[in-house]
Order: structure tokens, then sequence, then C-alpha cells
């Protein structure tokens, strides 16, 4: 049987503290009201969300409604010619209709190809436009810390001198490098963090409290 955590138990027993005793003696129905009432008074002693979790919080929201990649040309062809294939191959399953479509798109010549490369091309286009409208509306993001500061500057040249290496692999090596490195050198790139989060508490005071 697994027992519940110390943390649980303690918990439950607090929660049955808070109970009233007519709890112990009332029917069901009386027993899920007084649950229900306690659970609506718990809800209201939570502690209100820091600047900072609220900031988190109103990206995340944000971020539901943020533009959608367009389809490729491939899946534009796929959306065009699948109710005709569906019809002709009502049997077929799904990836035995995506096998399909992946053999005829092979067979398309380029020119054949180009109405849906073109337009894709132009559904880009918009999509990158009204990207970069959808990020002005972002809450803002916190400067990058020191480490992640170093690891934007040498993060290429330790991808190219290990190609093979996974993703994984490649930030074990920058940690190594960022631990051999000097302390005069990683100070630096305090102080560069320092200064970017002092330029950003500065521009968004209403989020600079954690």
């Amino acid at each position: 049987m697994l027992l519940p955590s110390s943390v649980a138990r303690q918990f439950i027993v607090r929660s049955f503290q808070l109970l009233p005793r007519s709890y112990f003696h009332c029917g069901p129905i009386a027993q899920w009201q007084a649950s229900f009432t306690l659970l609506k008074s718990v809800k209201k002693q939570a502690k209100p969300l820091t600047p900072n979790q609220s900031r988190l919080n109103a990206r995340k929201d944000v971020l539901k409604q943020a533009p959608k990649r367009p389809m490729t040309a491939y899946l534009l062809y796929c959306k065009e010619i699948r109710p005709g294939m569906k019809k002709e191959n009502p049997d077929l399953k799904t990836t035995e209709l995506t096998k399909l479509f992946g053999e005829k798109w092979s067979e398309l010549s380029e020119q054949a190809r180009k109405p849906f490369v073109e337009q894709y091309e132009k559904d880009f286009a918009e999509y990158q436009k009204e990207k970069a409208a959808f990020e002005k509306t972002l809450p803002p993001k916190k400067p990058a810390a020191p480490f992640f500061l170093f690891t934007k500057d040498v993060r290429s040249s330790v991808v190219d001198a290990h190609p093979d290496a996974t993703f994984g692999e490649i930030s074990t090596l920058v940690s190594q490098k960022w631990n051999s490195m000097e302390e005069s050198k990683k100070e630096e790139y305090h102080d560069l963090y320092k200064k970017q989060l002092k330029e950003w508490e500065d521009a968004f005071p209403e989020f600079s409290k954690n």
C-alpha cells in the first residue's frame, strides 16, 4: 500500500481540522457541500502572484494567440489532392495515403511544384510580418543570465569543432568551457548581465520585482 508523504499527511490532517464537527454527523450531500466550501476558502487564501509570475503567465496567455506557421509547399499540395485521393482509395489507411502523397509529390516536376512553392513563400512572408508585430505585444523577457550570454557567444564555435556531437554533448562541452574559464572573464559576463538587467528594470518597472 502506498502511504501519503508527510506533507500530504499534514495537509489531510489540517483539512480535517478545518472541517466543522457537524461534518462527521451528516449525510453525504451535506459532507460534499462542506468540502466544497472548505475548498473555496483554501483557494481564497492562496498567495498572490509575484510580478515575475504575472509576467510569465501573461506571456503564456499571449503566446496562445501567436500566428501559426503556414503550411509548406508539400502540405499545400497534399491538401489539394487529398479529397480526390481519398475518394479514389477509400480503403487506404492514413499512413498509406501519406505515403502515396509523398510518392506523387516526388514525381512532380519543378514547374508543377511552382504554384505551391510560390503560395508557401507568399504565406511565409505574411507570417513573418504577423510574427514580428505579435512579438511586440509580448510581456518582456528578462535578460539572459551570465552563463547563457557566454553560451550564445561560444556555442557556434563548439558545434563547428564537434560536428557529430549531440545537443546534450554540446551543452556539456559549453559548460566545461565555462567552468574552466578565468574568473576575470566570467566577471565580464556578470557585468554585462547586470547592465542589461538594470536597463530592463528601468524599462519595465512593473516587472522588476521578483
